[in-house]
Protein backbone atom coordinates (compact mmCIF):
# COMPACT_ATOMS: atom_id res chain seq x y z
CA UNK A 1 0.00 0.00 0.00
CA UNK A 2 2.99 2.30 -0.07
CA UNK A 3 2.51 2.99 -3.75
CA UNK A 4 -0.83 4.68 -2.99
CA UNK A 5 0.97 7.30 -0.87
CA UNK A 6 3.32 8.01 -3.78
CA UNK A 7 0.36 8.19 -6.14
CA UNK A 8 -1.51 10.61 -3.86
CA UNK A 9 1.65 12.67 -3.47
CA UNK A 10 2.19 12.87 -7.21
CA UNK A 11 -1.44 13.85 -7.76
CA UNK A 12 -1.25 16.64 -5.18
CA UNK A 13 2.03 17.92 -6.63
CA UNK A 14 0.51 17.98 -10.13
CA UNK A 15 -2.61 19.75 -8.84
CA UNK A 16 -0.42 22.32 -7.13
CA UNK A 17 1.51 22.96 -10.33
CA UNK A 18 -1.74 23.26 -12.29
CA UNK A 19 -3.16 25.76 -9.79
CA UNK A 20 0.00 27.87 -9.94
CA UNK A 21 -0.15 27.89 -13.75
CA UNK A 22 -3.85 28.79 -13.67
CA UNK A 23 -3.09 31.66 -11.30
CA UNK A 24 -0.31 32.90 -13.55
CA UNK A 25 -2.12 32.73 -16.89
CA UNK A 26 -5.72 33.33 -15.84
CA UNK A 27 -7.35 36.14 -17.76
CA UNK A 28 -7.96 39.46 -16.02
CA UNK A 29 -11.60 39.32 -17.16
CA UNK A 30 -12.12 36.16 -15.12
CA UNK A 31 -10.40 37.50 -12.01
CA UNK A 32 -12.24 40.81 -12.17
CA UNK A 33 -15.62 40.52 -13.91
CA UNK A 34 -17.40 43.61 -15.28
CA UNK A 35 -19.93 43.81 -12.46
CA UNK A 36 -17.09 44.13 -9.97
CA UNK A 37 -14.96 46.43 -12.11
CA UNK A 38 -16.66 49.59 -10.92
CA UNK A 39 -16.34 48.69 -7.23
CA UNK A 40 -12.58 48.03 -7.25
CA UNK A 41 -10.44 50.86 -5.89
CA UNK A 42 -7.06 49.60 -7.14
CA UNK A 43 -7.29 47.16 -10.05
CA UNK A 44 -3.64 46.07 -10.16
CA UNK A 45 -3.47 45.26 -6.46
CA UNK A 46 -6.82 43.42 -6.62
CA UNK A 47 -5.60 41.22 -9.46
CA UNK A 48 -2.26 40.68 -7.74
CA UNK A 49 -3.98 39.60 -4.52
CA UNK A 50 -6.07 37.06 -6.43
CA UNK A 51 -3.00 35.65 -8.12
CA UNK A 52 -1.08 35.46 -4.82
CA UNK A 53 -3.96 33.44 -3.36
CA UNK A 54 -3.63 30.93 -6.20
CA UNK A 55 0.13 30.78 -5.75
CA UNK A 56 -0.17 30.13 -2.01
CA UNK A 57 -2.68 27.31 -2.46
CA UNK A 58 -0.58 25.77 -5.25
CA UNK A 59 2.60 25.85 -3.18
CA UNK A 60 0.70 24.40 -0.21
CA UNK A 61 -0.60 21.50 -2.31
CA UNK A 62 2.89 20.84 -3.67
CA UNK A 63 4.32 20.71 -0.15
CA UNK A 64 1.45 18.49 1.00
CA UNK A 65 2.11 16.10 -1.89
CA UNK A 66 5.80 15.92 -1.02
CA UNK A 67 4.92 15.19 2.62
CA UNK A 68 2.56 12.41 1.52
CA UNK A 69 5.34 10.76 -0.45
CA UNK A 70 7.52 10.42 2.65
CA UNK A 71 5.04 9.26 5.29
CA UNK A 72 3.86 5.68 5.72
CA UNK A 73 0.12 6.21 6.05
CA UNK A 74 -2.66 8.69 5.63
CA UNK A 75 -3.54 9.62 9.18
CA UNK A 76 -6.66 11.50 10.14
CA UNK A 77 -4.57 14.23 11.76
CA UNK A 78 -2.91 15.01 8.43
CA UNK A 79 -6.23 15.23 6.60
CA UNK A 80 -7.74 17.49 9.28
CA UNK A 81 -4.65 19.70 9.27
CA UNK A 82 -4.77 19.86 5.46
CA UNK A 83 -8.36 21.12 5.51
CA UNK A 84 -7.77 23.65 8.27
CA UNK A 85 -4.65 25.20 6.76
CA UNK A 86 -6.17 25.35 3.28
CA UNK A 87 -9.27 27.11 4.60
CA UNK A 88 -7.10 29.58 6.51
CA UNK A 89 -5.21 30.40 3.30
CA UNK A 90 -8.51 30.96 1.48
CA UNK A 91 -9.87 33.20 4.26
CA UNK A 92 -6.72 35.34 4.26
CA UNK A 93 -6.81 35.58 0.47
CA UNK A 94 -10.48 36.65 0.45
CA UNK A 95 -9.91 39.24 3.18
CA UNK A 96 -6.89 40.56 1.30
CA UNK A 97 -8.85 40.98 -1.93
CA UNK A 98 -11.73 42.67 -0.10
CA UNK A 99 -9.35 45.45 0.96
CA UNK A 100 -9.36 46.77 -2.59
CA UNK A 101 -13.13 46.86 -3.10
CA UNK A 102 -15.66 49.36 -1.82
Amino acid sequence: MEWTNYLYGIVFVLLGIIIILIGKYLSVKIIMPNRLKYKVTDEKKYIKSGRIGCYCIGIYWILFGIILMFINGWSSAISILFGIIQSLIMIVSILNSKKYTT
